[in-house]
């Protein structure tokens, strides 16, 4: 029985939108053997180009088209006509041949006109996907705004979101992740409801936004979903793109076999589709992870082949007009040619490089810097080359300045870690203090640097948090009462945990950001306390001590000995906050005290004092009781994020540092004058199933302060309160969670209060105690960014937080506790009255003052 060729072609147009390019052919074919009218057989012909092309190559689909080619006798339609301009044009885009497409696409456009708005959006996604491979960015903008425009008056709901979608890509172009991941959002749901396929290539857009801000496990996440969708599919083009994404994903991993083999597989792929230009961009990526990997045999005549393969590259993007990635050829080239030995090559060929500009996108950016620092290294000027060093990473702070999220900005310090690297090795070798703070701090904890988004009580944040309060205090329940695992609740805390995270990745942040302090504004504040700030490098800690007189840096220990003992340490505390024999209790307590002793060479010169101590740890000696150290006990001890942070600080409104009388032996702490107390309104919240937790804070809380225990300790009325105080103590259950940081959370009456929550209060407490287990701890990204409850306070507005880094008993913590509040109550500054505190308490506490602790 005939069949309604008309039907057919809009069968296989569906088919194909959705990714099902097979299934189009077969009904296209049998389209045209259903006598189509003249119009419609050109159509047919155009939709059979574009199948052809996905499935069987760009080739296969160019020579489908000439065959649809209307002629002058066609009677062929200005749409039709338009309509096969716009197909050929999409078809010598994906072959690299840029400047044939543009001219086709622009007949396409012309000829097309607002009389056919489907077929005039997708002319204008393709005219827009050209101008970015152009780096025209206001062009390709353009495009695809009137692309949204059409779409939405036309309720095409897809091509809105394809269109909305190549605007978050060029959002990710210009560096403006948070737009990049809004858009995706906002595009992804149509996308993936129209077919899984759709929903593959947002993935992919995505994957490619996270990697841009160094969030390479979540990208890497979304690749290894979209990917295998997309093989199924059988659209070669965009699996060899994610695969392409993926090999640099793994590239920065520091994975470089799996880079090389997905890039090279990528390039097969593009290079039998005939898109020769894609297949240049991966040849680009293989090269890269050929570089990564020249340390070892051969390495100098490996690095003479990259060379040429580089040159090859440039020349053959510079004839696609791929400008960018013909500026990233040329850099490559040069770094090939260094790692050759021919420095005066090198020196030649790095004459094109002014190119690089701020319109360039980071990467190409940051590997410029790279570029042009190594070339100064290599011929003598190691001066000039930490100079352009500091330059990529004041460039990188600036990007990460317009991060609203915390996740964001600490996960994009890996973006810069090549240049870090290379920058603090070279100030140890000059063995010179000035220098070797100068690059700890600019490599250090960069997000401390950077201005807090507050108050901004996202809606639907603060709604996905509810839900994932509800499911996690009913899974803590059930575990309390020996219920088994429920996998489908576990899986529903992961997808809410997915999505609030997905959300704060939206929120932009003003463009601005401390600068990195310096040894002398250091000394400037330090009066008698020492600052020690470590380091680690080339597997050694070392440390570099600061007084007012004099800095000196010594290596100090191992760092894989450095992190058995904090982790036989933690263990030991863990172990001691339960309730334990007398014999078994002694025996442990000696291991804790053995493992403290080897842990005090980590204060190196200020051992020999007795004033206050700043650390800037390194690495997992964040997780060290500083307070319990032989050398530091008595003694008012900060931990800080960055040296910068501290400076920051105490100059800045409410400063406490200066001479002055020592107070329970923290001498050069001041503790009488009024600015330097702690003053304003105070909050204790004590949470459920804490055995001493209502007495804790009812013994604690002074006079006229806010109580919140029982049915009013809720997650609502806590950060109700919290908002403008200037204390807040927390007895309650607490934990850290490793993989999700900012999950970490407090047990409150109505389930958890988690690190996230605290982006909604506008003006968080001065000063805050959180009397629980594990509070104080952090994971550590690249740059020792930590990420935890605590950090969640410190980059929130809290001057300091005292926490724990490990368990605690409740005993101790409230005796702790008690001695701390009165002490800050008669004028100690907040680490020097837990300092005091400690000394007091009949058991180990592992509690320690983070932040600006006088």
């Amino acid at each position: 029985m005939p069949a309604d060729p008309a039907l057919l072609w809009e069968r296989a147009v569906t088919a194909s939108e959705r990714g099902r390019p097979v299934a189009a052919v077969r009904l296209l074919e049998r389209a045209l053997t259903q006598d189509p009218s003249p119009d419609l057989r050109v159509r047919i012909l155009i939709s059979l180009a574009h199948a052809r092309a996905e499935s069987a190559g760009v080739g296969e689909g160019l020579t489908e088209l000439d065959r649809a080619a209307p002629g002058p006798s066609s009677g062929a339609s200005a749409l039709v006509l338009g309509l096969w301009y716009g197909q050929r044009g999409l078809l010598l885009l994906r072959a690299g041949r840029l400047a044939e497409a543009a001219v086709d696409l622009d007949h396409a456009a012309e000829l097309i006109g607002p009389g056919s708005p489907v077929d005039l959006a997708r002319v204008l996604l393709n005219r827009g996907v050209l101008a970015m491979g152009a780096a025209d960015l206001e062009r390709a903008e353009a495009d695809f705004g009137r692309c949204l425009a059409v779409a939405e008056g036309a309720g095409l709901h897809v091509h809105a979101a394809k269109a909305g979608a190549n605007l978050a890509y060029l959002a990710h172009l210009r560096g403006d992740v948070p737009r990049a991941l809004r858009l995706l959002d906002d595009a992804t749901p149509a996308l993936a409801a129209e077919s899984p396929v759709l929903g593959a290539v947002a993935a992919l857009d995505r994957a490619r936004a996270l990697a841009a801000a160094g969030l390479l496990t979540e990208s890497a996440a979304a690749l290894d979903a979209a990917i295998p969708v997309l093989g199924r599919a059988r659209l070669v083009q965009d699996q060899a793109e994610a695969e392409l994404t993926a090999a640099e994903v793994a590239r920065l991993h520091d994975d470089v076999r799996r880079a090389r083999r997905l890039a090279a597989r990528a390039q097969a792929r593009f290079a039998r589709r005939g898109a020769s230009g894609w297949a240049a961009v991966a040849g680009l990526e293989v090269l890269r992870a050929d570089l990564a990997a020249l340390p070892g045999r051969r390495a100098v005549a490996r690095a003479e082949r990259a060379a040429d393969g580089a040159a090859a590259l440039e020349r053959r993007l510079a004839d696609l007009g791929l400008t960018e990635e013909g500026r990233t050829a040329r850099l490559l080239r040069v770094q090939a040619l260094l790692a050759a030995g021919r420095t005066a090559e090198a020196t030649s060929a790095a004459g094109g490089w002014a190119a690089v500009t701020d319109r360039s996108r980071l990467a190409t950016r940051m590997l410029a810097h790279e570029t042009r620092a190594n070339l100064a290294a290599a011929t003598g000027r190691s001066a000039v080359a930490q100079r352009l060093r500091a330059a990529g990473l004041r460039d990188l702070a600036t990007f990460q300045s317009r991060l609203g999220s915390l996740d964001l900005a600490t996960a994009a310090t890996a973006v810069g870690a090549d240049l870090a690297r290379a920058g603090l090795a070279e100030a140890l070798r000059s063995g010179r203090t000035t220098a070797v703070l100068a690059w700890s701090e600019r490599v250090r904890a960069t997000s401390s640097r950077l201005p807090p988004v507050r108050g901004s009580a996202d809606p639907a944040v603060v709604a996905a948090l509810a839900r994932l309060r509800i499911l996690r205090e009913t899974e803590r329940s059930e575990r309390l009462a020996g219920a088994p695992h429920d996998p489908r609740r576990a899986a529903a805390i992961r997808d809410l945990q997915q999505e609030v995270t997905r959300l704060t990745w939206h929120h932009r942040a003003p463009d601005r950001a401390v600068r990195a302090t310096s040894l002398e504004d250091v000394r400037a504040v330090l009066a008698d306390a020492t600052l020690v700030s470590l380091v680690i490098t080339d597997g050694v800690v070392r440390a570099l001590t600061v007084t007012g007189s004099r800095a000196r840096l010594v290596p100090v220990a191992a760092a894989s000995d450095v992190r058995e003992t904090v982790l036989r340490v933690r263990a030991d505390l863990d172990v001691l906050a339960g309730r334990l024999p007398a014999r078994m209790r002694g025996t442990v307590l000696s291991s804790l005290r053995r493992g403290l002793g080897s842990l005090d060479a980590l204060t190196a010169g200020a051992a020999g004092g007795d004033g206050p101590v700043v650390v800037v740890p390194a690495g997992l000696s964040a997780q060290v009781p500083w307070p319990m150290l032989p050398s530091l006990t008595g003694r008012a001890v900060s931990v800080v994020p960055s040296a910068t942070w501290w400076v920051d600080r105490v100059t800045g409104p409410g400063a406490t540092v200066g001479a002055g009388t020592g107070v329970g032996g923290t001498a050069g702490v001041r503790g009488t004058a009024a600015g330097d107390r702690v003053q304003g309104a105070e909050v204790f919240v004590a949470g459920p199933d804490v055995p001493r937790g209502a007495a804790e804070v009812t013994a604690s809380a002074g006079p006229g302060a806010t109580v919140l225990t029982g049915s009013a300790a809720t997650t609502r009325q806590v950060l109700a309160a919290m908002e403008g105080a200037a204390v807040l103590h927390v007895a309650a259950h607490g934990s850290h969670e490793a993989d999700n940081p900012l999950f970490s959370s407090l047990v409150l009456t109505d389930g958890a209060l988690f690190g996230h929550d605290l982006e909604s209060v506008a003006a968080l407490p001065r000063h805050v105690v959180l009397s629980a287990c594990e509070t104080g701890l952090a994971s550590i990204r690249t740059g020792d960014e930590a990420l935890g409850m605590t950090a969640a306070f410190l980059h929130g507005g809290a001057r300091t937080v005292v926490g724990s880094v490990g368990r605690v008993g409740d005993e101790v913590a409230e005796q702790v506790a008690v001695a701390h509040h009165r002490g800050v109550r008669s004028g100690l500054p907040p680490a020097a009255a837990l300092a005091a505190a400690l000394g007091e308490a009949d058991d180990v506490a592992p509690l320690v003052c983070f932040g600006a602790g006088w």
